[in-house]
């Protein structure tokens, strides 16, 4: 172990394809500040359908692409129903069937190409893909013609159990093309590490990265449409600070971005790493409470000490704020 985690022999052509470039479009928040929502390009308009495979019991994502960009969702999990959603199904605009995503079409599955045909035109070709199917999204992508994954302007996907690519038992082959394949008409503009994985390092690139990692693809040829002035900012500032608070946050290296980090990432670098110290402030304080003693001594200690923790959190508190405040300054 050391400072990022495990060392790894991961593959560096494929932390290659995940390094973010320079978006032509501002990036965006789509579902919220919680798990289960992405930045993506703000060029959403002309999106006429995303196909969400892998949607728990919530559906955030696909409700804000609906109500707010008019965007049909078509969503599939075999291990959901729409009664567990926090939210209904909007007729006329979301649809939701009971399968898996994968590389075949079976009983309990469906492939991509039969799961987009079912929905859209053939000559419906811009399109968006939010994928998060707990690691077939490999067998999903290898499975995938050229010309289908071309139809989506926008790709979502969170790659699991990066982490086992270390394991020479693993055909790293196999994920390396998927990956390729992706990276043949899409760009990387955006990645996120979620903190509820491990955190490990390649040592050829001396990046590091997470066994679960969330990745926003757009199509190569929307970089033509506009000219880009849009910075990278490796953390992003609207990117989810904590999607488990219990654990600390992993931000993509300096080694991501050449050395050459922003102000705003460094903001955003301070502000997630207090949020996390605050949160086990709070912890402490709410332990505290909960013990009772009649010991003058260890009341005493305790009054102290609660003190202390409660200066604490409020001091992270103030200065997260205004990290906060200059975090929206600029962004304006």
């Amino acid at each position: 172990m050391n400072q990022f985690g495990e060392e790894s022999s991961f593959s560096t052509s494929i932390l290659d394809i995940l390094v973010p470039q320079p978006c032509p479009f501002k990036l965006v928040r789509i579902g919220g500040k919680s798990d289960g929502s992405y930045l993506v390009p703000d060029h959403l308009e002309g999106i006429t359908a995303c196909y969400s495979p892998g949607v728990d019991n919530f559906k955030d994502f696909e409700d804000n692409l609906t109500l707010n960009y008019k965007i049909k969702c078509h969503l599939l999990d075999k291990s959901s129903d729409p009664s567990l959603f926090r939210t209904p199904l909007i007729p006329l605009f979301q649809t939701f069937d009971k399968l898996y995503l994968g590389s075949s079409d079976t009983a309990d599955q469906i492939s991509l190409q039969a799961f987009v045909g079912k929905y859209s035109r053939e000559d419906e070709n811009e399109l968006m893909l939010q994928m998060d199917i707990e690691g077939a999204e490999y067998n999903v992508l290898n499975s995938a013609s050229s010309s289908l994954l071309s139809r989506f302007r926008i790709i979502v996907i969170e790659f699991h159990g990066l982490e086992s690519l270390q394991n020479d038992d693993i055909d790293l082959a196999y994920i390396e093309n998927a990956f390729s394949r992706l990276a043949q008409q899409h760009t990387c503009v955006h990645i996120h590490f979620n903190n509820n994985s491990t955190e490990y390092i390649d040592i050829a690139s001396k990046r590091n990265f997470s066994s679960l990692c969330e990745a926003t693809f757009l199509r190569n040829d929307c970089f033509r449409t506009k000219t880009i002035v849009n910075s990278i900012h490796l953390p992003h500032p609207g990117d989810i600070s904590l999607n488990v608070a219990d654990r600390p946050p992993i931000h993509p290296n300096r080694a991501w971005v050449n050395g050459k980090s922003t102000p705003s990432a460094e903001l955003k670098r301070a502000y997630d790493s207090l949020l996390f110290l605050e949160h086990g402030f709070r912890k402490d304080i709410s332990s505290m409470h909960s013990t009772s003693s009649r010991d003058a001594s260890v009341i005493v200690s305790k009054v102290i000490n609660l003190s202390s923790l409660h200066l604490q959190a409020l001091l992270l508190r103030v200065i997260r704020r205004l990290i906060n405040v200059e975090l929206f300054l600029m962004r304006k």
